[in-house]
């Protein structure tokens, strides 16, 4: 059976998002292991990654988003975590969590591209996890 042009990016994309989980699961042993300090994870992308979205009336200090989500799995497994980013949401979420992102609400991903290496200068990340895209579906492909 010939599979389409469109299952073929699809398998490609697959092959490429569990690559990318396996380096970062290497990057975070090895910063654990030889360092004892906590691995440096910046959330990275737009609203979801914020936590906004249209109609949403929260104020930001209770927007966690996956992000709170994901730090009460980690802490809880026994991993010393530090979300990195200069933009704070969900700071008084609770349970408490370490609300730090590059989260930017309405961002392109060009946007994003523009702004990382700045954003890993002033906050150095182990790892980076990285949702852009979604807000350049119904544009003008900029």
């Amino acid at each position: 059976m010939r599979k389409t042009a469109g299952a073929v990016r699809q398998n490609a994309r697959h092959i490429a998002i569990l690559s990318i989980i396996g380096a970062l699961l290497v990057v975070a042993t090895a910063a654990t292991a030889d360092t004892r300090a906590p691995v440096r994870i910046m959330p990275c992308g737009d609203s979801i990654t914020y936590d906004n979205h249209s109609g949403d009336t929260r104020p930001d200090s209770l927007r966690t988003g996956y992000r709170q989500p994901l730090w009460l799995l980690l802490e809880g497994a026994g991993y010393d975590v530090d979300f990195v980013g200069k933009v704070r949401a969900g700071y008084g979420a609770v349970p408490h969590f370490d609300s730090d992102s590059e989260g930017h609400p309405g961002w392109q991903d060009h946007q994003v591209a523009d702004s990382i290496y700045v954003w890993l200068e002033q906050n150095p990340a182990d790892i980076i996890l990285l949702h852009i895209g979604t807000n350049g579906l119904n544009t003008d492909g900029r």
